[in-house]
């Protein structure tokens, strides 16, 4: 009787009677099933239409804020340099197979001037760390003085307005010691100046090393290298999703949007880069000094023969090789991730300024620099 009861018309019943000999259902129960298969019918067509592929739910959105837009471009920074990620400890030049090192008086194990690693095998560009992340940051090393500070503000009111891109992919950090030349901090009046001005405008990079050293033969103290090094060693964790890195005099004027598209044009290489106007030069390392300047390497090699020897130590100098100087010069990520991490340039840095009076590194630290990226790691560097 439940076989005919499940019959969805009377006649099916009596069909169903006839061909199996059961007995059929009343006519009531017969009524009330076929109202059942009906609204069984109609809900499991209503399913369909609700759930058919072309009314599927939208998908749940992303836990991160911001439009489809800028998440698309997030993304692309991510993808960006994922290539040739390396870690830092391989940067290093052979620490775990003997490295050079600068001891007390500057001196290099010889035949150890230069490693061999290839690209490969070092710290490369990492990924983005955020959609907010700059392609370039632009340091300008200037001074804690008053002076200094009105040099500061004329660049914010005249060059920073003037390029579109600053302060979108384009950074810019003023870089200036905590410590005097003399390895003191700053009075009273200079650090509540310092601290009014980042207040106001977030753009001071305060970095643990000394303002420069008053050179008797240079006149007003220019831009010391181990406060270079120590922004070197900020940048690497606060922008670690930046591609290049640019040290500029304060009174360059930097075109940027031509500077950024040029550089992505550099960057597609994915190679180790350091540019800038490039001169020749020798470093006397146990002297901390540059000698034998040239226009190319026929020229500085001619000059090392004359200018070197007379140094205290010139005749261990290194070079010739290129170095970029004058109004400004820059380093991909890895090259600047390598000196920050390098224990050649800490022991260079801890020694030469120890000095306090010539000869001292405060003379030449754009060749210092090239000296640097001289005996890195990176075979392919452009």
């Amino acid at each position: 009787s439940t076989l005919l009861c499940c019959a969805p018309t009377l006649a099916a019943a009596e069909q169903v009677k006839s061909t199996a000999g059961l007995l059929p259902c009343s006519n009531e129960a017969a009524a009330y099933m076929k109202w059942l298969i009906w609204g069984l019918f109609s809900l499991t067509l209503l399913s369909i239409l609700l759930f058919s592929p072309g009314r599927q739910p939208p998908p749940l959105q992303p836990a991160f804020s911001g439009n489809a837009a800028s998440s698309e471009h997030s993304v692309s920074e991510l993808s960006f340099g994922r290539q040739g990620s390396r870690s830092l400890n391989d940067a290093r030049i052979g620490e775990q197979h003997g490295s050079p090192q600068v001891d007390g008086a500057g001196t290099m194990p010889a035949g150890e001037s230069r490693a061999t690693m290839s690209h490969s095998s070092i710290g490369g560009h990492p990924q983005a760390s955020s959609k907010n992340d700059f392609f370039i940051v632009i340091g300008f090393p200037i001074g804690a003085d008053a002076r200094n500070s009105e040099r500061r503000q004329l660049l914010r009111e005249l060059w920073m307005p003037e390029y579109p891109n600053i302060g979108k992919t384009v950074g810019v950090h003023f870089v200036i010691g905590l410590l005097t030349y003399q390895g003191d901090g700053h009075d009273d009046q200079t650090v509540e100046r310092l601290y009014r001005e980042q207040r106001e405008y977030g753009d001071l990079a305060l970095v643990n090393a000394r303002e420069p050293t008053r050179d008797p033969y240079r006149g007003d103290p220019k831009c010391t290298g181990e406060k270079i090094v120590a922004w070197f060693q900020h940048l690497v964790v606060s922008h670690r999703g930046a591609r290049f890195f640019i040290k500029a005099d304060w009174d360059t004027w930097i075109h940027t949007t031509k500077l950024e598209h040029n550089l992505r044009l550099l960057a597609a290489a994915n190679e180790p880069a350091y540019f800038g106007n490039t001169l020749w030069c020798s470093y006397s390392v146990k002297d901390f000094q540059p000698c034998g300047y040239g226009f190319g390497p026929l020229q500085a090699a001619g000059a090392k023969k004359v200018e070197c020897p007379p140094l205290p130590n010139g005749a261990d100098a290194v070079g010739p090789f290129p170095y970029a100087a004058g109004l400004f010069w820059g380093l991909s990520y890895d090259v600047v991730r390598w000196i920050a991490g390098s224990r050649l340039v800490y022991d260079f840095v801890h020694n030469a300024s120890a000095r306090y009076e010539p000869p001292y590194w405060i003379k030449g630290e754009d060749s210092a620099f090239g000296f640097f990226v001289h005996i890195s790691p990176f075979s392919s560097l452009t």
